[in-house]
């Protein structure tokens, strides 16, 4: 089964935290979504790539949200 961010958060940038254990978070511009995970771009080394949903621990939305989607978790925040 899918899973999808709020449509609301395109364009806006995001700390994401990927799911392994040796991965710190980065912030990134969330650039669109599929069935398959979401597609990203960092403005300071110009860089795009695709996430899959699998390997995403959470996503937390910087720029101002409406109140009640601040956080996107993926996972159960513990694991």
């Amino acid at each position: 089964m899918a899973q999808f961010l709020p449509v609301e958060w395109e364009g806006k940038r995001a700390l994401v935290r990927l799911n392994r254990p040796d991965s710190g978070s980065f912030e990134a511009t969330i650039e669109g979504q599929n069935e398959g995970g979401f597609f990203v771009s960092r403005a300071e080394d110009e860089q795009h790539a695709f996430i899959p949903w699998g390997a995403i621990s959470w996503v937390q939305l910087l720029e101002e949200p409406d109140p009640d989607e601040r956080e996107y978790l993926m996972g159960r925040p513990d694991e």
